[in-house]
């Protein structure tokens, strides 16, 4: 007896294409970056940092106080006075007799000696007197100022180290 056969639709994975390995090329992709690069690194530096000057003024003593001796004049003045050149004084004058003229001569007033008082005579001089006689005195002498300029170091001149600073720029690269 003959059987037929059987058929029966079954699904199956078969495979098509055996596994590979397949090179792709990917193009690159850019973009624009900004970047800080050194130009001139950090370093440092001798500066010569110059001397600072001003000018200003002050007294100087020119010359200094003393004491000298000075030589004061006398003084004078002229002044009038009167002055006795002969004193008041008494002196005995005859005093003759009088006489009237008579047939007969008789003696009216008898021949005497009267004291007489005779005035001072004056008379006027001019003299020079001393008013104050000449001396010396010490007088003091005061210093003498004057104002001088002069230019003057303020900050003497100095050699700083000074750090510098690298510099930098930025580049932009694709």
């Amino acid at each position: 007896m003959s059987v037929p056969a059987v058929y029966e639709t079954v699904s199956e994975t078969v495979v098509v294409q055996e596994a590979s390995t397949e090179l792709v090329s990917i193009p690159a992709t850019f973009e624009t970056v900004t970047e800080t690069v050194v130009v001139q690194p950090a370093g440092v530096e001798y500066v010569t940092v110059p001397a600072v000057f001003e000018t200003v003024s002050e007294p100087i003593v020119v010359q200094e106080a003393s004491t000298e001796l000075v030589t004061i004049p006398a003084t004078f003045e002229t002044v009038t006075e009167s002055v006795v050149v002969q004193p008041a004084s008494v002196e005995y004058v005859s005093v003759p007799a009088v006489y009237e003229t008579v047939s007969e001569p008789i003696v009216v007033q008898e021949a005497s000696t009267e004291l007489v008082t005779i005035p001072a005579t004056f008379e006027t001089v001019t003299e020079t007197v001393v008013v104050q006689p000449a001396g010396v005195e010490y007088v003091s002498v005061p210093a003498v100022f004057e104002t001088v300029s002069e230019t003057v170091v303020v900050q003497e001149a100095s050699t700083e180290l000074v750090t510098l600073l690298p510099d930098l720029e930025n580049v932009s690269e694709t």
